[in-house]
């Protein structure tokens, strides 16, 4: 099940003979029925949402089997997961050791972002746990498992305003630091959230931006988000001491590089204390993956590509290597080179963030350089010794590296060698 198979079930079929059957759409319903059944090939027959190959021929259309109480689903046992190993998903700003634990409480969304497949799994009304069950689920986590952060990847957080703020209360009375992974809604932003955010354990505001184009925004993209909410969102954000991060995507069909330029623009312009920059990555459900089928332009149709790192579509207006060296050039530049807290003096909290790169096993040697820096003006002689060792061996020894320091060289940026 998932994504793919359910919208995409006959290439499924054809690419993989080892796989009988695809449950569409959500699988609990489904999947628990097949293991209780007494006669497997009668249950799957009669079943909405499984389907096999002669199923599909014979021109069968699956539907969704939604658990609507999402509190009947028991919880997950995480009795083998060490959780301390997992945690590289989260961007806190201290030195403290990251114990994390993902949130996610409500399947489907009524929005219509030309990138998500999420409605062609969950559908478009949104379901719901208790805040009981939720409440639960995160003191399971405290006690069994000493988390002591929560990474919140639902996309309806701030859908309910009150049940958000009782959430964030009970984060607070655990003494647990929040962070919000798949943005957070910019229209939420004001004093009064952001102080509460900051009583609640928050320490970084991740904001859904997607474009700094307009017409990307409302034309390919369908985000209901104007520009001038941005800055207003940054600033107040910075007023009130919380960092702010950015998620930016690029290389839709339809948009040019002059729209593209304008988003690297909006980005270097704003205070936003950093960026991801993400590749557009058409997912079989979304909008933007019939766009791209319908205009060939799907470099590669291989059913296992989904990476927001590399590009897969190519349009009249630009090519995947032009898509991928904006989104490496101007990442670096933003988040590194012209890192707003470096220039502010903020060198704790730019380690702290340098670190969660290194921490990913990324090999970017612009993380090890600018931490060496960081700890130099920290006076942390050996941290700064071992990071600058680790910059020196990347850059002489991968030539790709080694172009885009020169690029920025060339641009004026020095980079200290000793």
């Amino acid at each position: 099940g998932g994504g793919v198979p359910s919208n995409l079930m006959t290439e499924v079929f054809r690419d993989a003979p080892c796989i009988d059957i695809i449950s569409y759409g959500e699988g609990e319903r489904a999947i628990s029925g097949f293991v209780a059944a007494k006669d497997e090939e009668k249950y799957v027959e009669e079943s909405l949402s499984l389907v096999n190959s002669e199923k599909l021929a014979n021109g069968y259309d699956a539907q969704f089997e939604f658990v609507e109480d999402l509190d009947e689903i028991p919880p997950l046992d995480f009795t083998l997961i060490e959780f301390e190993k997992y945690s590289n998903h989260a961007h806190g700003q201290n030195e403290n050791e990251i114990i994390a634990a993902p949130l996610m409480f409500s399947r489907g969304c009524p929005f219509n972002c030309c990138f998500c497949a999420s409605h062609s799994i969950h559908g478009k009304k949104v379901r719901y746990n208790s805040i009981r069950r939720i409440k639960s689920d995160i003191e399971y986590f405290v006690e069994k498992h000493h988390v002591n952060t929560i990474t919140v990847w639902d996309d309806n957080f701030f859908v309910d305003k009150e049940q958000a703020i009782e959430l964030l209360d009970f984060f607070e009375q655990l003494d647990l630091a929040v962070e919000f992974v798949n943005g957070f809604p910019v229209y939420r932003v004001d004093d009064d959230i952001v102080k509460r955010l900051k009583r609640g354990g928050v320490e970084v505001v991740t904001l859904a931006i997607e474009s700094g184009n307009p017409r990307v925004l409302k034309d390919i993209i369908h985000k209901p988000l104007t520009l001038e909410m941005i800055p207003k969102a940054i600033e107040c954000l910075e007023r009130n001491g919380l960092y702010s991060k950015g998620l930016f995507v690029i290389g839709f069909p339809g948009e040019t590089l002059e729209d593209i330029n304008e988003t690297m623009n909006f980005i270097h312009q704003s205070r936003l204390n950093w960026v991801d920059i993400f590749i557009a990555a058409p997912l079989p459900g979304s909008e933007l993956y019939d766009v791209c089928k319908k205009g060939n332009y799907l470099k590669n149709e291989r059913l296992d590509l989904g990476s927001y790192t590399q590009g897969n579509v190519e349009t009249e207006y630009f090519t995947v290597d032009q898509i991928e060296e904006i989104q490496v050039y101007n990442t670096i530049k933003k988040d590194f080179v012209n890192n707003l807290d470096l220039q502010n003096g903020q060198w704790g909290r730019a380690l702290a963030n340098f670190e969660y790169v290194i921490k990913g096993k990324h090999e970017n040697p612009f993380a090890y350089y600018y931490a060496a820096v960081a700890a130099g003006k920290m006076n942390m002689p050996k941290k700064k010794e071992k990071y600058f060792e680790q910059y020196m061996r990347i850059r002489r020894h991968n030539k790709v590296w080694a172009n885009l320091f020169q690029r920025f060289i060339d641009e004026g940026v020095q980079f200290d060698e000793e």
